[in-house]
């Protein structure tokens, strides 16, 4: 009798366990960025990297790239360094970054990437992006091309805007407002593709490639009212069927239905195996 107690005892707090909210829940929580340095060294004619930083110490323990492939998310930063005077295409390989930096470069630096959400073309920097931007932003006198879209291009200015900008995709807000003057220089939208030509600050691309307002989607033909129906008794209301399948799917922070039958069963088991062994007793 002693061990159906114990046998009862330990599944019904396996029961209580799974009922309590959140419990048998696997919670997971997101990586953070890793921030990658990226520099090419003419001592070894490559890239290099370092993780964990921001800036490139050249004294520091530096890897070939394809290390930097192996540990690479989605969501991480790569910086961008250049000091030589011809170097060949920087390949950051497919993942998705949150943020792309291009420091001041000594050559026409290629880069390929997977998308990128933020890239920010510095002050003296000299490069080309091969990748889909969600928003791209020019500082001080710097020349950049993009070879795919951009959805948001932002111009930082101050009292005139010095730096070269093309994009060979399309281009969905071209945004430059003064920094130090109530003037905002350009304010566009909807560039077709190949068009957005910007050469030491003077927009020329053609009027017709573009728009000065965003594109306003068409609204839905509206029907003419109606003359309201009859009103009848409320039928019984009955779940639809997304409804029903919405249902079928264990909420985030519920126990699943399977859970659930597993315990009534454990506990049913528990109970008629102390059943059968108090008939046995009682013979």
């Amino acid at each position: 009798m002693k061990k159906i107690k114990h046998i009862a005892t330990v599944l019904a707090a396996a029961v209580v366990f799974f009922l309590l909210p959140g419990a048998g829940c696997l919670k997971a929580a997101a990586e953070e960025p890793v921030t990658y340095a990226v520099k090419y060294i003419e001592d070894k004619n490559e890239w290099r990297y370092l993780p964990d930083t921001s800036t490139f110490d050249d004294a520091a323990y530096h890897r070939e790239l394809y290390y930097m492939y192996e540990s690479m998310k989605d969501g991480d930063i790569v910086v961008v360094y250049n000091e030589s005077e011809a170097v060949p295409v920087l390949d950051l390989g497919s993942v998705r970054l949150s943020n792309l930096s291009v420091t001041p470069c000594s050559s026409f630096t290629i880069i390929y990437s997977g998308d990128v959400d933020e890239c920010n073309i510095l002050d003296g920097a000299y490069c080309s992006i091969n990748a889909n931007v969600t928003n791209a932003h020019i500082y001080g006198t710097s020349t950049s091309n993009f070879n795919k879209n951009v959805q948001e291009l932002r111009i930082h200015a101050n009292d005139e805007i010095t730096s070269t900008v093309g994009c060979d995709g399309t281009v969905g807000h071209l945004y430059a407002p003064s920094d130090t003057l109530p003037k905002t220089f350009y304010d566009l939208y909807d560039f077709k593709a190949g068009s957005l030509l910007i050469q030491q600050g003077s927009l020329e691309t053609s009027p017709d490639k573009f728009s000065s307002s965003p594109t306003q989607p068409t609204p839905a033909p509206t029907e003419a009212p109606q003359p309201p129906a009859a009103t009848a008794p409320p039928a019984a209301s009955t779940p639809s069927g997304n409804d029903d399948e919405y249902d079928d799917v264990p909420k985030t922070g519920s126990h699943s239905p399977v859970l659930w039958l597993v315990c009534i069963a454990a506990a049913s088991g528990a109970v008629s195996y102390g059943l059968r062994r108090t008939n046995q007793s009682s013979k």
